[in-house]
């Protein structure tokens, strides 16, 4: 008996660790002259790998065929476009960043096959190919990664070195890296070695600036001072044997006005001197000489740079009235290992930014910028790309670029001028090379520019820039808000993670293309070398900063990354998930539906549980997009519209798969009481996840009326983007409103055990109402108008949220037919709620307890709507102050801000699973998690807590899962009335603003 067990706990074992075991990237032998493929970890349903593509000629665009041994499900690229041809056959195309090659090129991307079938031995790539391409002349010498192989008799492991940048300084004890950065943040990994046997420890670290909040996974923070931090050992980890290692995350949080901290020095106290190490290249410390050469310390080695001639192309991509983009192009003769530019305008600008640089110093028209942590060592010939945005004053001159210093060198400008006008006509570009001592010379050449529309006011439109060197290229792409990591390694629990370098973690499919809008947007720049790629992501300052009280950008930028957190499913189907910034979620529930033989995977996990609602998801779906409808420009001005679109169809996609038949649909995946019962992380949930489907004999109107109401607005929202994706939803929101009409009864009495959850308390009428009213809006079939007014209970209520949808039928007939028995009802319940509704000392509308901030921002949200459609000045007015006072309140009226991750005290330990987990996924999270007191480890960036009391009391506490819960539906209504207030100070017409922005 005890062989046998020893036998079997032996083969569990190897299941086991052949699941997760990481299998170290190893190049394979070329399969063309253009093609490097190799092969990296492997699991039950997966592999993943990189492809090195070198170009055998100059190309702007170029398509990959692949070709696969066995079926497989599912491909990512992570630098292409993917299109499936069948199981096996696969079309990559380049992405819009990628697609310009010279001969000799090589683009480097992560790739992941998933599939369901059990193999033997993964699927590997058969064929692959280059299409339209010869690759037969090309040269290349491939590198081949060194491993080592141990066999023994119950496995064979491929196994080898772990190559790390970081270097160790000759006494130090403390090993100190720096990882993604972001707005308001830093994060990185510490290794502690221990010279001797110690029974406690402690590390003094000091950053080169204002810290606000510092984290250290492995460690308790205490503040010595702004800069300096002591950490103590946790009461698990403090005995350690000489030569033991600790190592840990850690996560620095600053003002946003600030370039990222970097950690300057840590010292293990007591056992150590004052030597500590930093990742070779990410930290550059840069002191000018008595000279115009300075001298850059890198890894404890000082190097003095010296360059020769500079040159500079200045590529001027779009103008507005009060601002423009473009492009600077760098070549330095000389290696650069860190850099300082000085660069001069014409004009005074008001303000700048380099998106692939720190902003040094800013006066007037002179502006200093220097390197970021990716991207200070260039070779020599490489070109460095930096895209810049500029505003200035509207009656002012545009501001062009006069004069370039490198390192202390004068760089020859060359300048490529191109107009931008409204309309189609002929405009001359110049192209203009220009020394600091030497005569200019230029030619003119006719250019056609061609325009869209009739505004005279321009915008950004999206621009990528790239930086080839001999490690890579680093890409930046203006309006992008996705990013990843990818190493030849990955954590073994096969997600992302701050602490443990990750997977790549991006991929591509059909979704709507990136662009910005108005003088504010997201850029996100990427590294690419040989074996890995590195994004960093961040938002552009708003154009309204000191113009509105908030900035509004920032909000709905972040209230999209929250919804980006809350991501079921593949994460990054659509490629534009912010893993700098969400770095803790990874791939969750990848058999949902299975239970049912449907893939049901996809959608929103609810709140701080990991249950899909599809009652709330669907009301919270109908909100955002009646927003992205009627505040498109405000999404637009913010640089947030396709990542808004992003948000919607996320949800869309969902229960497009939840409705496989008429009278099918799919109204929840996971049991709430099972979940509830669990503090763990969503990637790694074990427990089981049933479907539950409604149908003719388990009828659900309300559910089914709902997201017939999503897909229906969700199907205007994309008429102009992608006209067969809408049509395809509005066909299904037809059937489910037939079936939602045909068959009655409320889904809450269909579903087991969601009446404890989300009970349909009004009933089904309301839904019904409202989804006949959007269809109407999509169709203009009468009929839809005539059942909505026949369904339509025209009575008193008290809210809009996702249970009653009374006065949201109402509004949207009243803004449909302009009946003044609709424009009453809702003029009646915004009076009410402006001048007669119960409000806190501090001015919260009171509606109820459960969420109070979302029942605000949704009555604010409705009242923007309202106003749309009063003819009287005062009643808009109001109806707009009063919208205003409420999400004002939540952005930080009262002295705090309700959204975590977003201005003055927000709330940092929100009642949210995955954020409050620990970064590093090999430590396991539990009970312990949810009740330690500290701050969730992870920021869950733009999420609205429930809120207040009726005495505006509140506390930051995880366990108050009234106040400071988060859920998909809070941040509909407040995302939604957001985007309202950004239209409204684009048109300047926000309430006390003068000026528009």
């Amino acid at each position: 008996g005890n062989a046998f067990s020893s036998f079997t706990l032996t083969m569990l074992l190897l299941v086991v660790v052949s699941t997760l075991f990481i299998f170290p990237v190893a190049k394979s032998s070329l399969i063309s002259q253009c093609l490097d493929i190799s092969y990296g970890e492997s699991w039950q349903q997966g592999v993943k790998g990189e492809i090195d593509i070198t170009f055998p000629k100059n190309v702007k665009k170029w398509k990959l065929e692949i070709i696969f041994d066995k079926g497989i499900s599912d491909l990512q690229f992570y630098q292409g476009i993917v299109k499936k041809r069948n199981s096996k056959k696969f079309l990559i195309k380049n992405r819009n960043y990628n697609g310009k090659n010279k001969k000799g090129d090589t683009v480097s991307s992560g790739w992941q096959a998933s599939y369901n079938k059990k193999y033997k031995q993964h699927p590997k790539i058969r064929k692959a190919r280059l299409i339209n391409m010869d690759c037969s002349n090309l040269i290349t010498t491939p590198t081949m990664a060194t491993t080592s192989i141990t066999t023994t008799a119950e496995t064979t492991v491929t196994s080898s070195t772990e190559i790390t940048n970081n270097s160790t300084a000759p006494d130090g004890c403390v090993d100190f890296s720096h990882g993604h950065s972001w707005l308001q943040g830093q994060d990185g990994k510490m290794d502690i070695h221990f010279p001797e046997s110690v029974s406690d420890w402690v590390v003094v670290v000091t950053f080169n600036n204002t810290v606000n909040q510092l984290s250290v996974y492995q460690g308790e923070v205490t503040r010595i001072d702004d800069k300096t931090f002591k950490v103590v050992n946790k009461n698990y980890n403090g005995i350690q044997e000489a030569g033991a290692t600790v190592s840990s995350g850690w996560q620095a949080l600053f003002d946003e006005k600030m370039s990222p901290v970097q950690m300057v020095s840590a010292i293990l106290v007591g056992l150590c001197s004052d030597l500590s190490s930093t990742t070779s290249g990410s930290n550059i410390t840069s002191t000018e000489s008595s000279s115009t050469v300075p001298t850059y310390t890198t890894s404890g080695t000082a190097v003095t740079q010296v360059i020769g001639n500079c040159t500079v192309e200045v590529d001027y991509q779009n103008t507005w009235n009060s601002g423009s983009i473009g492009e600077l192009n760098v070549e330095a003769e000389g290696d650069l290992f860190g850099w300082l530019m000085e660069i001069t305008f014409t004009n005074k600008v008001r303000d700048v930014e380099f998106f692939t640089g720190n902003l040094v110093s800013f006066n007037g028209n002179k502006v200093q910028i220097s390197n970021k942590s990716y991207n200070g060592n260039i070779t020599s010939g490489s070109i460095l790309i930096l895209g810049w945005k500029i505003l200035f004053e509207q009656e002012s001159l545009e501001p062009s670029i006069e004069s370039v210093s490198l390192d202390g060198t004068k760089c020859l400008i060359s300048t490529l001028l191109t107009s931008t006008t409204t309309g189609t006509s002929s405009s001359s570009s110049q192209f203009t090379s220009t020394a600091s001592s030497s005569s200019t010379t230029s030619f003119t050449s006719s250019v056609e520019t061609t325009t869209v529309g009739s505004s005279s006011s321009y915008s950004p439109s999206t621009t990528s820039s790239m930086i080839s060197t001999s490690a890579g290229t680093i890409t930046n792409s203006v309006t992008s808000q996705s990013s990843s990591i990818s190493t030849s390694s990955s954590p073994t629990t096969g997600f992302t993670s701050s602490v443990q370098t990750s997977t790549v973690e991006s991929s591509s499919s059909s979704s709507p293309s990136t662009t910005s809008f108005g003088s504010s947007s997201t850029t996100s720049s990427t590294l690419t070398t040989s074996n890995s790629t590195t994004t960093n992501s961040a938002s552009t300052v708003s154009s309204c900063i000191g113009i509105t009280k908030y900035n509004y950008d920032e909000a709905i930028f972040k209230s999209n990354l929250f919804y980006q957190a809350q991501r079921s499913g593949y994460i990054d189907t659509y490629g534009d998930f912010n893993h700098a910034m969400i770095p803790y979620r990874g791939d969750s529930a990848l058999k949902d539906g299975s239970d049912n033989s449907i893939d049901l995977i996809g959608g929103y996990y609810d709140a701080g549980d990991y249950v899909k609602f599809n009652f709330p998801m669907a009301a919270a779906t109908t909100i955002l997009a009646w927003g992205a409808i009627d505040f498109a420009e405000g999404y637009k001005a913010a640089g947030q519209y396709e990542q808004t679109l992003n948000t919607i169809k996320w949800a869309t996609d969902y229960f497009i798969k939840c409705h496989p038949e008429p009278n099918i649909l799919y109204a929840q995946v996971g049991d709430g009481n099972a979940d509830h019962s669990q503090w763990d992380r969503v990637e790694q949930m074990s427990i089981s996840r049933p479907s539950y489907k409604l149908d003719a004999q388990n009828p659900g109107s309300d559910l089914a009326g709902e997201m017939a109401a999503a897909l229906a607005a969700a199907s205007i929202v994309f008429q102009e983007t992608d006209k067969e994706y809408s049509n395809e939803l509005l066909q299904h929101s037809k059937d489910m409103f037939t079936f939602a009409d045909s068959y009655r009864g409320k889904y809450s009495d269909s579903v087991p055990g969601v009446s404890s959850f989300y009970n349909s308390w009004s009933g089904f009428q309301d839904e019904l109402a409202w989804a006949a009213a959007w269809l109407y809006k999509a169709t203009q079939n009468d009929d839809y108008l005539q059942k909505a007014k026949q369904l339509f209970q025209d009575k008193d209520v008290g809210e809009l949220s996702w249970d009653d949808k009374t006065i949201g039928a109402a509004i949207l007939l009243a803004q449909l037919t302009n009946e003044q028995k609709y424009i009453n009802r809702v003029s009646s319940f915004c009076t009410k709620m402006a001048d007669v509704q119960q409000r806190t000392p501090q001015g919260l509308v009171w509606i109820q307890q459960w969420g109070s901030l979302r029942h605000a921002s949704n009555a604010a949200f409705a009242c923007l709507e309202t106003a749309l459609v009063m003819d009287s000045s005062s009643d808009i007015a109001k109806f707009r102050q009063f919208a205003l006072s409420q999400i004002h309140y939540a952005l930080g009226d009262t002295g705090r801000s309700f959204i975590v991750g977003f201005g003055v005290n927000p709330p940092t330990r929100p009642h949210h699973r995955s954020s409050s987990c620990p970064v590093d996924p090999s430590v396991s999270c539990g009970w312990n998690d949810f009740n330690q007191p500290g701050p969730n480890p992870s920021i869950l960036w733009g999420a609205l807590v429930g809120g207040p009391a009726s005495d505006d009391s509140y506390e930051d506490k995880r366990d108050d899962y009234i106040k400071n819960e988060v859920t998909t539906d809070y941040n509909a209504g407040f995302q939604s009335a957001l985007a309202g207030l950004r239209s409204l100070a684009k048109d300047g017409e926000l309430p006390g603003l003068n000026g528009s922005c």
